[in-house]
């Protein structure tokens, strides 16, 4: 694992198309801004948990939906930051 430190509004590129973005830090808590392709997935790991046990449920046949009607449900306090936009 490559560990970096930055400082607010510091970058760091990943490849030439993904962007991420130190936003804000406030005692133990950082926001950053994510650009990238419409194709890059990007989740918190706690959704990207909740999405692959939904789909590991539903490949052995179990159904359910692994606690959750869906990520935006999950999801409801997350807020997008576009660029150019400020917390």
């Amino acid at each position: 694992m490559l560990t970096l430190s930055r400082r607010e509004g510091e970058r760091l590129m990943i490849g030439d198309d993904i962007v991420i973005e130190i936003k804000r830090v406030r005692g133990n808590q950082v926001s950053i801004g994510i650009t990238a392709p419409n194709s890059v997935p990007v989740h918190r790991e706690e959704i990207f948990r909740a999405i692959e046990g939904d789909r590991v449920q539903k490949w052995h046949g179990h159904g359910g939906d692994a606690g959750i009607d869906s990520e935006a449900e999950y999801n409801k306090s997350a807020r997008v930051i576009l660029p150019g936009e400020h917390l």
